[in-house]
């Protein structure tokens, strides 16, 4: 089934519930893997939600985009419960694959004890991306998670492939502030940077 992605510009894409499986690849565990309380998947859905179940250790969930994508926003909403509170995602990390087996942290937060959370980090592409809830704001019980969301395009509308390497993120960040700094400057136009 094609869906309808950003093309160009980062936007938030349209989640496809392919990203995620209800399989052990794909998560570190679930309270059931059917139905609307428990599956990870179900992130992806628009009812339901990820039950972790315990909250006694690390819990995360992968997700497998259909392609590359180039992304600079994620956003994790918990599920709302009254009786017992407390299930948001309290520290969570989002993290891509380093190609040796290990995974790079791309952006660490603590998330609202309810509510959505956005996150922001630089531009990132990868096909696969972890979410990683490293405790929830009722321990004891585990991380409730209704919904996430990616913001990016597709990484060939961005120009570039592959992850952007530590070296090239500095000096492209140091091209950039250099840039706008010349930028403020008097007289300054845009043609005469131009190759």
């Amino acid at each position: 089934m094609a869906v309808p992605q950003a093309v160009g510009a980062y936007d938030w894409l349209v989640n496809s519930a392919d990203w995620c499986r209800d399989e052990k690849a794909f998560r570190s565990h679930s309270f059931m893997d059917a139905g609307k309380n428990g599956p990870c998947s179900n992130m992806l859905r628009e009812e339901g939600y990820w039950n972790t179940e315990h909250g006694d250790r690390e819990h995360w969930a992968l997700f497998r985009l259909a392609e590359e994508y180039e992304l600079v926003g994620f956003e994790v909403t918990a599920q709302e419960f009254r009786d017992p509170p407390g299930k948001a995602p309290r520290e969570c990390l989002l993290q891509v694959p380093t190609g040796d087996g290990m995974w790079e942290t791309l952006v660490r937060w603590e998330g609202p004890q309810s509510g959505s959370h956005e996150v922001s980090f630089s531009p990132r592409s990868s096909r696969e991306w972890r979410l990683v809830i490293q405790s929830s704001w009722g321990a004891a019980t585990g991380a409730c998670v209704k919904a996430i969301r990616f913001k990016g395009c597709k990484a060939s509308a961005a120009g570039r492939s592959g992850p952007l390497r530590s070296e090239e993120h500095v000096l492209h960040s140091q091209f950039v502030a250099f840039y706008l700094k010349a930028a403020q400057a008097p007289g300054f136009r845009c043609s005469d940077w131009a190759p």
